[in-house]
């Protein structure tokens, strides 16, 4: 708990939250799995365009509710999109 809420500025922050997508969502047996965002570092490949996925975590704070989300490995992410930016361009 080392900062405070960027809304109501209170130290009462839960930190790297799991942030969770489930498939089949009304059934009980659901599948859980990390939220992610994704880079296509080929994006103009007609097929394998080299999907890369990064997970998300939260920063939530206990007390209003308001949350952060965060990519846990952002350098990784970086050198995807470059390359990504670089295959369109």
């Amino acid at each position: 708990m080392g900062y405070s809420c960027a809304k109501c500025h209170d130290q009462n922050m839960l930190e790297g939250v799991r942030v969770v997508d489930r498939t089949l969502e009304e059934c009980w047996l659901s599948a859980a799995s990390d939220l992610k965002v994704e880079v296509e570092t080929n994006p103009t490949a007609r097929i394998f365009k080299g999907v890369v996925g990064f997970s998300l975590k939260a920063n939530v704070c206990g007390t209003c509710g308001y949350t952060e989300l965060f990519v846990t490995e952002p350098m990784e992410l970086g050198r995807a999109y470059s390359r990504s930016v670089q295959s369109a361009g």
